[in-house]
């Protein structure tokens, strides 16, 4: 008798097409222990200290995959970030080539910028941040202000996100001077500043995306936590040669503002069934702020007078208050859950 659900996929969807819930919670728990949970999180099977609760999931699924002698697995990495699947990215093109027309105006008022917005998705996470933007009015002066206080060199991009706002106002509150002299005036945002006239914006947003969080983030953890089980892990969907065209197609065809995955969709209507492509994006659906909390009350601790302090990175009374396990609203990964990976990824390599 087979113990598991019948799925097409690991992500909830059963074989009818129906949408079910909790089972891709119920593989993630069923498949981790805690000693590796703990590992894949701190970094050690990773190699590198990559702050994303996700690890979880990739390790789950391989793990699964494994014990059913699967020894190959696709995983669509590189579909969101070519062909527009992240929300933000689509808005980061628009609010770039905003900055740039206005740039050129001799007066900029908070009404080139107002307008109203609907939810970009109806998910619980989707209308609290719809909420949070009063439809769009706040988040309309937060654009106008970030566009008045940042260098003219700079395109919008990260500073979208609630993660990377958070850290920017932290950031003199958190790291001790010796380290803020280090960096000798480098910011985060000079990963996205460049000499204008600028390049064709939606291939460099497209090109910032690949080279940042999917490399770093996504290509990393499928590698090495599906080597972790032994399984090998295939991406389709950044063959060199999908790449280059969709880079020519968008030097001339405008895609950024159509419906996420619009062109990848279009491509593959006839090949997979309608349901699958009419399907909601769904991520990783992990219970994060459980396990937030069981680790801090587990290895919080650790942070208050940690490697990172006696180092110099953290100073003591911000390393404090990041012991404590704060995770505001609105935020995917918190700076608390970053410090203490970093920091066990640290004591990792020292032990």
């Amino acid at each position: 008798m087979n113990e598991f659900p019948d799925f097409d996929d690991l992500y909830g969807i059963q074989s009818d097409g129906r949408f079910v819930q909790d089972e891709y919670l119920w593989i993630v728990h069923e498949c981790l222990g805690e000693a590796y949970a703990l590992a894949i999180t701190f970094g050690e099977v990773t190699d590198d200290p990559i702050a994303d609760i996700a690890g979880y999931g990739y390790y789950a699924v391989m793990k699964l995959a494994r014990e059913h002698n699967v020894p190959v697995m696709l995983q669509g990495h590189g579909g969101d970030e070519l062909f527009w699947g992240y929300g933000w990215s689509r808005r980061a093109v628009a609010e770039s080539q905003r900055k740039a027309r206005l740039q050129n105006k001799a007066s900029v008022s908070p009404m080139d910028y107002l307008r109203v917005e609907l939810p970009e998705s109806l998910t619980r996470m989707g209308m609290f941040r719809w909420a949070k933007s009063w439809a769009g009015l706040r988040s309309s002066m937060d654009s106008y202000r970030r566009d008045k206080s940042s260098q003219p060199e700079q395109i919008v991009f990260y500073d979208l996100l609630s993660d990377f706002v958070l850290a920017q106002r932290e950031f003199g509150n958190l790291y001790s001077a010796g380290f803020k002299q280090r960096l000798n005036g480098g910011s985060a945002t000079d990963l996205f500043t460049f000499t204008r006239p600028w390049p064709q914006i939606d291939l460099l947003i497209t090109r910032l995306l690949c080279q940042t969080y999917l490399l770093e983030n996504g290509v990393a953890q499928g590698d090495r936590l599906s080597m972790a089980s032994s399984v090998e892990l295939r991406l389709p969907l950044l063959d060199y040669r999908l790449a280059e065209v969709v880079a020519g197609l968008r030097k001339n065809l405008r895609d950024y503002d159509l419906p996420p995955k619009a062109w990848l969709k279009a491509s593959l209507k006839g090949v997979l069934p309608d349901w699958v492509l009419q399907r909601p994006k769904r991520g990783f659906t992990p219970p994060v702020r459980e396990w937030h909390r069981a680790l801090f009350a587990a290895y919080g601790a650790k942070l208050a007078d940690g490697y990172l302090v006696q180092s110099g990175v953290l100073t003591a009374e911000s390393a404090r208050l990041l012991a404590e396990g704060g995770f505001p609203l609105g935020v995917t990964a918190p700076p608390s859950f970053k410090a203490l990976v970093l920091e066990m990824w640290c004591r990792s390599l020292m032990e």
